[in-house]
């Protein structure tokens, strides 16, 4: 018995819709609240920005922070961001400068 795995093209499309950049925090763009499961409200950050790809391609971006980390961030701090062409930033994690690529690191 034989089996073939085939891969839908439907899967493909939706894999190139996101991508991995990378967003240096510059200034805070404003705050708005975050409500958590036990009725307990925090204050959330808004960041704009140019987010750079590992091949060098920039987008502008709007990271939203959620509950899970909050912020505020540091002026200059650099943040790995997952862009869906769709939704915006869906996903965003704290990274050191040698894990930028020189592409993204290097570009003004």
């Amino acid at each position: 018995m034989k089996f073939v795995l085939v891969a839908g093209s439907s899967r493909l499309r939706q894999r190139s819709s996101w991508e991995t950049a990378y967003l240096r925090i510059t200034k805070r763009g404003g705050t708005r609240p975050l409500a958590l499961p036990v009725n307990y409200a925090i204050t959330g950050y808004v960041y704009h920005g140019t987010a750079v790809t590992a091949n060098g391609q920039a987008q502008r971006v709007t990271l939203k922070t959620n509950a899970d980390d909050p912020g505020p961030f540091k002026p200059g701090q650099l943040e790995r961001v997952t862009v869906n062409r769709h939704y915006g930033v869906t996903h965003y994690q704290a990274v050191a400068p040698d894990q930028v690529p020189l592409t993204a690191r290097n570009h003004r």
